[in-house]
């Protein structure tokens, strides 16, 4: 009689367990809420697969490159301004055994950017974050991955990593669009 109380003691607790991590959400996402940032980020990398060669690789929301978009807005400042040389950040490297060059670039979708309005701007030159917003991520998306000629169709079908970040600041969202793409 004794060990049959104690199994249905354990079974006891074991459901109550169970109970509270289905309540807190356990380890299982499907509890989990998308945010709208998440939502837009999805959006932006689905608009650049789309704009994409069929014959090119399918590209995901990177890790490391997504961090690199996030630490990019990270440098908007309080007043809901960031700097130029933040906003946009290219690198190059040369693989000496290879002769690859990669390029990298990390950009904070701006105003300016969007208005392709950079020309003579200096690096310490204050620029107007975008706010992004369900209602205008997929006209900016667009926007940022328009294909107008055969060179902006070769750009967009090298790219070899991508990442897309939000970040809610004031209660408004900011993207940064990092990528990667190889010259021979």
């Amino acid at each position: 009689m004794k060990s049959k109380a104690k199994a249905f003691a354990f079974s006891l607790v074991l459901t109550i367990l169970a109970i509270m991590m289905a309540a807190c959400g356990g380890n299982s996402d499907s509890s989990r809420t998308v945010t709208v940032g998440e939502q837009i980020e999805k959006l932006v990398v689905d608009n650049v697969n789309q704009s994409r060669g069929e014959e090119y690789v399918v590209l995901t929301n990177d890790l490391g490159m997504r961090k690199k978009s996030l630490d990019a807005l990270g440098y908007i400042q309080n007043n809901g301004l960031i700097a130029a040389k933040y906003a946009t950040q290219v690198n190059v490297t040369v693989n000496s055994a290879t002769g690859v060059t990669t390029v990298e670039l990390v950009v904070v979708i701006t105003d300016e950017v969007l208005n392709e309005n950079l020309e003579n701007v200096d690096e310490d030159a204050m620029l107007t974050p975008t706010e992004i917003t369900m209602d205008n991520a997929e006209q900016i998306a667009t926007e940022i991955w328009e294909v107008t000629d055969e060179d902006e169709q070769d750009l967009i079908d090298a790219i070899v990593q991508l990442g897309v970040a939000t970040k809610t600041i004031d209660e408004k969202i900011y993207m940064a669009v990092a990528f990667s793409y190889n010259l021979a």
